[in-house]
């Protein structure tokens, strides 16, 4: 009996983890897990990350002056394209209808993570304008479509992006 009782003390002692056995609360998957739900957030409220552009909005020319000059890209006939931004217009309306966005801790989410949040895919491209990357879309709900860009030989996400959907 008393090697039977020395035996389970052996066994309360390995089953003890270390501090390093436990997840620390800022791994990567969580810090990704917040960026999406960022993402998600946002979208709702028809915005990117990065911008307080919202779909639907009338272009202000003195907003887009001033990140200009802020992030020093030049604006393109019916879309602007900054440093960390993209803002696409109905030049009919002058209503934004596409916004992208680049947020520099978005490159640490891969497609497995896209997936687990947002489900399947509605539309996925194996390429884009011939360029190494591939696209997945969904129709969020009825109002906005959320594409995110990976990079194909990583699956890591460079870029994403909404848009009304018409």
């Amino acid at each position: 009996m008393l090697a039977g009782c020395q035996n389970n003390t052996k066994l309360v002692d390995q089953t003890k983890s270390s501090p390093s056995d436990t997840k620390n609360p800022n791994d990567v998957e969580t810090q990704n897990e917040k960026i999406l739900q960022d993402i998600k957030e946002k979208l709702l409220e028809g915005k990117v990350i990065n911008s307080d552009f919202r779909l639907g909005d009338e272009i202000n020319e003195e907003k887009i002056a001033q990140i200009k000059d802020e992030q020093g890209d030049a604006p393109k006939d019916y879309y602007y394209d900054f440093k960390h931004i993209g803002i696409g217009y109905d030049y009919k309306t002058n209503k934004i209808d596409y916004l992208m966005s680049e947020p520099d801790d978005i490159h640490k989410i891969t497609r497995d993570d896209v997936l687990r949040y947002f489900g399947e895919p509605t539309n996925i491209h194996t390429s884009m304008n011939g360029m190494d990357e591939g696209l997945y879309s969904v129709d969020y709900n009825e109002k906005y479509r959320l594409h995110f860009i990976f990079k194909k030989d990583t699956n890591l996400v460079v870029r994403y992006s909404i848009e009304i959907i018409d």
